[in-house]
């Protein structure tokens, strides 16, 4: 690693070793449990941080005000979606890659607070994936699953930005697209720049935004990305994107019929060609929800015939929803189904200021002010949680139908809802 990295401390000492190759790296050396807050700043070049943990039970990490905590109990892993499991005595080499920063002169921002006993210590280093603190490593660790969504690669999956239409020029002459448009029903999605040209065979993709990386063709950031972006308009189940040339001429039309949730593109099968299906329906697909630049299969060369033309191949309109951001307020939602006569599904969520962890009650009442059942009552951290009713009581005892109240505490701030029984 280069002298690029820099590290600041505040409590602990900083020792500069070469661990593999021409590797410098920063070395953070018996990091007490019992100290405050640690500081230092990774840039893009770095990627990971391991960890010989000596009996730390907890860290908690701020990276780029993205927060999550890092635990030796396996029961807190299951009480927040950003609690992640670490062996009490191994080494665990952590994935941040994708929470860094993506140039040289932007400062990534790390913060972590290690707790447990008052003998308790560990080791960290800050590196490539050839900076260990040991030759092998024990334990891996990724922080997100957010990746699967991620289809233009920026390390981010983003409910607009990973949006994107995939054209392709299946004639056997290279084609200007400058002054032409893609429309999203009526509105205007993206106007394509001078110079915008497509040669035979291959693709060009516009993405809803980001900063795309290892894209196999030419692509764009979508020029008007607000509204509804890809998604389909109100009152409609059925969304169009048109290519319209600089003589109002709409060159190529796709419908699809929208779908939630469904965190895949559509494209057309085989390539160019085919009816528009869901990318993991597509010959050859495998369980690649996505292809932007290239077909189904990987290949970046699109077939092509005299006569051709822009066609539109791929639409990714519904990504995986971006998983990183905590709640901002605590919350209690509406249980549903609501009335109910066997199971209802009761949410809530527990805000980012929550780092360290909050005391929860979620307890049902009836009308008489009587405690029916308690479903929850104990330390969680920030998310969001999903707990179902069957509509029993304490010793499992079916309830009569009826009106009930759900009365959520958190760190002493209630919020409480009706729920109707009927049987």
């Amino acid at each position: 690693m280069k002298a690029f990295l820099l590290i600041s401390v505040l409590v602990f000492s900083v020792i500069t070793s070469s661990i593999a190759g021409d590797y410098s790296v920063k070395k953070l050396t018996n990091v007490s449990a019992q100290g405050g807050w640690q500081e230092f700043e990774p840039l893009s070049i770095d990627g990971y941080f391991n960890i010989v943990n000596r009996g730390v039970t907890r860290l908690y990490c701020e990276l780029n005000d993205r927060r999550f905590t890092l635990t030796t109990f396996a029961e807190e892993v299951g009480r927040g979606d950003f609690i992640y499991y670490i062996p009490r005595e191994d080494t665990v080499m952590i994935d941040i890659f994708a929470y860094l920063n993506p140039g040289f002169f932007e400062i990534t921002k790390l913060r972590i607070l290690p707790q447990g006993p008052a003998d308790a210590a560990a080791d960290l280093i800050i590196a490539d994936a050839s900076g260990r603190l040991k030759d092998s490593v024990d334990f891996a660790l990724r922080l997100d699953d957010f990746g699967e969504g991620d289809a233009n690669n920026d390390g981010f999956t983003h409910e607009g930005d990973d949006q994107f239409v995939e054209l392709i020029n299946t004639g056997e002459d290279a084609i200007d697209l400058t002054g032409w448009r893609l429309e999203i029903d009526s509105d205007i999605w993206h106007e394509f720049e001078s110079g915008s040209v497509v040669e035979p065979g291959k693709a060009l993709v516009v993405f809803g935004g980001g900063l795309p990386v290892d894209i196999p063709s030419d692509f764009q950031l979508a020029s008007k990305p607000g509204g509804f972006g890809l998604y389909y308009s109100l009152g409609s189940f059925v969304d169009v994107v048109r290519l319209i040339d600089p003589f109002e001429t709409e060159v190529d039309t796709l419908e699809y019929s929208f779908e939630g949730d469904i965190g895949q593109s559509y494209t057309r099968s085989p390539d160019v060609t085919g009816g528009l299906v869901l990318h993991t329906e597509a010959a050859g697909a495998g369980r690649n929800l996505f292809s932007p630049g290239t077909t189904v299969t990987g290949d970046a060369n699109f077939p092509t015939s005299a006569g051709g033309g822009i066609r539109i191949n791929e639409v990714h309109s519904d990504p995986a929803a971006d998983t990183q951001q905590f709640p901002q307020a605590i919350g209690l939602l509406q249980n549903a189904p609501n009335p109910f006569n066997s199971t209802t599904r009761i949410r809530f969520t527990i805000p980012e200021d929550k780092l360290f962890g909050a005391d929860v009650t979620l307890v049902i009442y009836n009308m008489l002010g009587q405690r029916v059942r308690s479903l929850a009552d104990g330390k969680y951290f920030p998310g969001t949680f999903e707990i179902f009713w069957n509509g029993d009581d304490r010793r499992s005892v079916p309830v009569s139908s009826g009106t009930y109240i759900l009365h959520l505490e958190i760190d002493g701030v209630a919020k409480s809802r009706r729920m109707v029984l009927a049987r």
